[in-house]
């Protein structure tokens, strides 16, 4: 069965070969254990998609990455549809398994479809808006302004940009 690498939007006609089974109702134990199993056994964890609609695999991928710290390869499998590509890439998933090889197209372009989003997730910790703010904070200038911190309006003073940083990157600007 073919199958789509959601990380570099490439079509792999190889099948996965021997995986570790997850089911979505898998519980703290089961995921432990489906974690450990994979990295002992150096097999990607598959979570089965049986209907479309149903957002567990979604949030067991998600919780693979963030509460076990997996960082081997998760595949969708079951069912899926391409308009899902990006949540399922964003959510930890690797690769999806595509059922009807008619479909390659419509899952290639569903992630050319966006280059990047707002919110955080387990594919892209730093936000478009927090690169936007750590691009603006690097080219950081005195502003112009009127700041009286007793109440005087008009008074000429500046105001400067200040990073704020954790693990030497910055995150975030204030104006003080």
């Amino acid at each position: 069965m073919p199958s789509v690498e959601l990380n570099t939007a490439t079509v792999s006609a190889k099948a996965a070969g021997a995986v570790v089974a997850l089911a979505v109702t898998a519980g703290y134990a089961e995921r432990f254990a489906a974690v450990e199993k994979a990295a002992t056994t150096g097999r990607p964890i598959a979570i089965s998609f049986a209907k479309f609609n149903d957002g567990r695999g979604f949030s067991l991928a998600r919780l693979l990455r963030s509460e076990h710290g997996y960082r081997g390869v998760i595949i969708a499998t079951g069912h899926t549809i391409p308009d899902q590509a990006l949540h399922l890439l964003r959510t930890g998933f690797d690769s999806v398994e595509v059922g009807d090889p008619a479909r390659l197209p419509d899952w290639l372009q569903s992630l050319a479809s966006y280059s990047g989003s707002y919110q955080n997730a387990a594919r892209n910790p730093l936000s478009l808006r927090r690169e936007a703010a750590s691009r603006r904070s690097l080219n950081s200038e005195p502003v112009p302004g009127s700041v009286d911190p007793h109440g005087k309006s008009g008074s000429p003073d500046h105001t400067r940009s200040k990073k704020i940083t954790r693990s030497r990157e910055p995150i975030a600007t204030l104006e003080v």
